[in-house]
């Protein structure tokens, strides 16, 4: 509902899954991992996904590459990632 009543919603991307921090216990961390959000958003309306773009991304996130898998599965969710120095008029 939040998603719904924003024009842009920008999420916490510091990870994209679990399994890229081997040996570290991901209970310590306290980020959503992308592909959890997706997964908790996939219902929503393509309208609604747009409007979610990632940001914070940790140095070693395969999304902060625009042609790795990990980027182009969240583009085919209907995500985005956010670019630096991005601009978004209020």
């Amino acid at each position: 509902s939040v998603i719904q009543g924003v024009d842009r919603a920008y999420l916490d991307g510091t990870f994209y899954a679990a399994n890229k921090l081997p040996g570290r216990v991901m209970a310590d961390i306290p980020h959503p991992f992308i592909v959890e959000s997706m997964a908790r958003f996939s219902n929503l309306p393509a309208a609604e996904r747009s409007k979610v773009r990632f940001i914070h991304l940790n140095h070693s996130n395969p999304a902060l590459n625009k042609d790795s898998e990990a980027a182009k599965e969240i583009r085919k969710g209907g995500f985005s990632v956010g670019e630096q120095a991005e601009r978004f008029a209020l």
